[in-house]
Order: structure tokens, then C-alpha cells, then sequence
């Protein structure tokens, strides 16, 4: 079953969340992970917050045989323009290409080509509840 934001407020891109996780990037945190966020192939950039979050779904929800599937869809154009969407999923490891599939931290990831694009050089966090692009 897919996770969809429920509101507007649950994915920012705002300028002071961009702020924030730059300064979130270079501080040390109490994560049990590294303290420096990692910076998948594609360009795409956890934050440790980040990482803990995905890792403790996955711990709640993994299904054997499947890989978590993040997609992401920012709109551009339209009645829906400025809004974006975030889903995580399990998917069957065969359905993906190499190119799709990264590991973070011990934890296989598949993200689209869709996705890679349109969050190359952006970092993702979690904070309050919250998962946050900038």
C-alpha cells in the first residue's frame, strides 16, 4: 500500500527548510548512523533522519523478496502546479534495473529514473514527523 502525504504540510520545499537541512548537513548528529548525509549515485541526498525513518519502516513493513520504492512527483504545470507527492512501497527486487537500485546503509532502495531526476541535488530529511525536500 502506498504512502501518500495527506497534506500540503507533510512535503515542504520551502526556502527556510532549504536553510534548515544545509545546516542539518553539516552538523553532528546523534544518529547511530555516520554523521555526514549520504549522497546516493544519482545525486539524490539523505539526511541521517532520513535514513533512520526509511530504516524503521522498512523494519515495520518490509515484505520478503521486495525492495523499498520511493517516488516522488512534483508538478509543474497545471491545477495541481507547485504541489509535490511522495510515496514509499515494496516492489519486487526482479522489476528493477541496476541503475535503480541503491543501498543505503545496508538497506536496498529502488528509485525510478523519474525520481532520480527530479530530485538530483536535493536533500531529503525527516524532521517532526515531517518528510522534508529541499
Amino acid at each position: 500500500m502506498a504512502s501518500r502525504c495527506p497534506d500540503p504540510d507533510l512535503f515542504s520545499t520551502s526556502r527556510a527548510a532549504f536553510r534548515t537541512l544545509n545546516t542539518i548537513a553539516t552538523q553532528n548528529t546523534a544518529s547511530k548512523t555516520s554523521a555526514r548525509p549520504e549522497r546516493l549515485r544519482c545525486g539524490v541526498i539523505f539526511t541521517n533522519r532520513f535514513i533512520d525513518y526509511l530504516i524503521g519502516r522498512c523494519a515495520a513493513e518490509a515484505k520478503p523478496g521486495h525492495v523499498a520504492e520511493i517516488n516522488y512527483v512534483h508538478c509543474i504545470e497545471g491545477e495541481l502546479k507547485g504541489d509535490s507527492w511522495w510515496s514509499l512501497t515494496w516492489a519486487a527486487l526482479p522489476r528493477f534495473t541496476p541503475a535503480e537500485l541503491f543501498n543505503v546503509q545496508g538497506l536496498e532502495i529502488a528509485l525510478s529514473k523519474q525520481t532520480q531526476k527530479a530530485l538530483k541535488w536535493k536533500y531529503i530529511d525527516f524532521k517532526d514527523g515531517k518528510v522534508l525536500v529541499a
